[in-house]
């Protein structure tokens, strides 16, 4: 059986309860709306109106909280998939490519690609096959 995680508790900051209870009175309006409306009313709140919300949270009891799920890192064992013809056909043309544009190459090679006759196109097939 699986260990249960401890509930996670901490403090509401002032600012939070400060929202909470202003959410209270919304009404219809959006959320976004609200909450830029909430953040610059408590950026206008002096020092001791905030101060009794500091010390609110103080008093107030701890909360549960969820820690956001970290994500979770690319695994690196991951195979690649083997480059199809025009794949490998595109990096034998743009070895010899120079100082041109790369959209301008990428051009020219799609067009020669789709003027290749099919013996040829099967040459690069079966050298993608082969990888």
């Amino acid at each position: 059986m699986a260990e249960k995680k401890p509930k996670q508790y901490r403090q509401p900051n002032p600012y939070i309860l400060f929202l909470k209870d202003k959410m209270k009175n919304k009404g219809n309006k959006p959320v976004t709306e609200m909450m830029k409306k909430i953040g610059e009313e408590w950026k206008k709140l002096e020092e001791p109106e905030k101060k009794k919300w500091k010390n609110m949270a103080e008093k107030s009891k701890p909360i549960e909280y969820k820690p956001r799920k970290s994500k979770s890192p690319k695994s690196k064992t991951k195979t690649k998939r083997k480059p199809g013809a025009y794949a490998l056909f595109v990096k034998d043309k743009m070895k010899n490519r120079g100082n041109k544009p790369v959209t301008e190459m990428m051009k020219k090679i799609g067009e020669e690609w789709k003027k290749l006759e099919e013996p040829e196109k099967k040459k690069w097939k079966n050298m993608a096959e082969k990888l």
